[in-house]
This record gives C-alpha cells, sequence and structure tokens, in this order.
C-alpha cells in the first residue's frame, strides 16, 4: 500500500487533490507507535515517502490542504526517539522537509489546521540531543520556526491542538546545553514566546496537553 501512495505522489505531482489524498493515507498507514507502527513508518522512508511528501509541499505551496496532509503524515512518520525515530527525522530533513514545514506555517499562517500539523512535524523532527539533533534544531531555528510557531501560539490562542503542538516545537527547538540552545531560547523570547505560552497557559487551564507544554516552555524561558 504505501509503494503504491509514493507511486501516487510522484505521478501525479501536479494535481493538489491527488496530493493531498495521498498525504491523508500515508499519514493514516503510518499512525502507531507499536512495534507493528513503526516497522511502517520505516517502510514508509524505504519507499520514498518522505522525499515525495517534501516535493509535494514545494509544488503546492499556496495549498493548505496540501500543506496539512503533507505535514500530518511527516510527523507520523517522524514519530519516535529511539534510534531508527531519529534516523528518520534526519532523513525527513535531508530531503528538506523541515524548511517546508516552517514555510508552510509562514505561508498559512491564518489555518489553524496547518499551524497543528506544521508545529507537530517541526516537533517530531527537531527530537534528539546528539549532533545531528542539534544541527536539525538549527535549522528549523535559521528558517525562522520559532518566529511562525510564536505567531501560531497568539493567532491561534483559542485552540488547544495549536497550542499543545506549538509548545512542543517551542521546546523541541529549543532545548540543549549549548551556545546554541541559549541564543534559539533567546531569540523565542524576543518573539514573545515566553507570553504566549503564559497566555496558552491560562485560556486551557483543564487541558493536560497544554498545561505540560506550556509549563515546560516557561521553565525553559525563565529569566
Amino acid at each position: 500500500a504505501l509503494g503504491a501512495l509514493v507511486g501516487a505522489l510522484r505521478a501525479n505531482v501536479a494535481h493538489p487533490s491527488v496530493q493531498a489524498q495521498a498525504c491523508w493515507a500515508v499519514r493514516s498507514v503510518c499512525a502507531g507507535t507499536d512495534a507493528a507502527g513503526r516497522a511502517r513508518k520505516q517502510h514508509a522512508v524505504e519507499c520514498g515517502a518522505l522525499a515525495a511528501l517534501a516535493a509535494a509541499m514545494r509544488a503546492h505551496p499556496a495549498h493548505a490542504a496540501v500543506q496539512e496532509a503533507a505535514c500530518r503524515a511527516l510527523a507520523n512518520i517522524c514519530n519516535g526517539d529511539d534510534d531508527a525515530g531519529l534516523a528518520r527525522a534526519q532523513q525527513a530533513d535531508g530531503v528538506g522537509a523541515l524548511e517546508a514545514a516552517a514555510r508552510a506555517m509562514h505561508a498559512h499562517a491564518d489555518v489553524a489546521a496547518v499551524q497543528d500539523a506544521a508545529c507537530r512535524a517541526l516537533a517530531n523532527m527537531c527530537v534528539g540531543s546528539g549532533h545531528a539533533g542539534r544541527a536539525r534544531k538549527q535549522r528549523a531555528a535559521g528558517a525562522h520556526a520559532l518566529e511562525a510557531i510564536t505567531a501560531a501560539m497568539d493567532r491561534h490562542a483559542s485552540s488547544a491542538a495549536v497550542a499543545e503542538n506549538a509548545c512542543m516545537a517551542l521546546n523541541n527547538i529549543c532545548v540543549g546545553a549549548d551556545a546554541e540552545a541559549d541564543a534559539r531560547r533567546a531569540a523565542a523570547v524576543s518573539a514573545g514566546a515566553r507570553i504566549a505560552a503564559a497566555t496558552l497557559q491560562r485560556a486551557h487551564p483543564t487541558h493536560a496537553g497544554v498545561k505540560r507544554w506550556s509549563a515546560v516552555v516557561l521553565g525553559m524561558l525563565h529569566g
């Protein structure tokens, strides 16, 4: 099934409706964190899904449905902090998916579904504390993801999904003990992330995910 879906993406690059439908299907097939789910994620990578998803995003930058569906598929494929999951995140970065997700946020700032999906994709692609993981965090910051994420927190403050995934993405991009991480955190504060996280905490007092990740962000950006 995954091979056929990737084939459909490659064969129909000019057709956004086909791209969106195929991306959604990849997202569904690659759901799950059990052994079978992890195997499907790996199979998707082996079939070339990451490059096909990034290509769909490049081909249709103004099509919100394609951007959302591709980001959701990327998020599912790159979910995981084990060695295989980190390798998938690195492979996604290698085909330009990280920058594509940041571009989607800037291009579709008013579309909450795109912001939610792109934040989750960025969060999953920026997991990792090794050299490659730190480089991905830097690449996200260089693509102005921190500014886009903070803007999403402000613009879509009423959405718990955006709030949770935006805070998670901020944490995964900004976490670290080196000078580059300090600079990323300073950039996040300058963009207004600390104020935005506090606002979200007040706006969603009973949402466990928002409470957890906004507190993490506030703790990381204190001072």
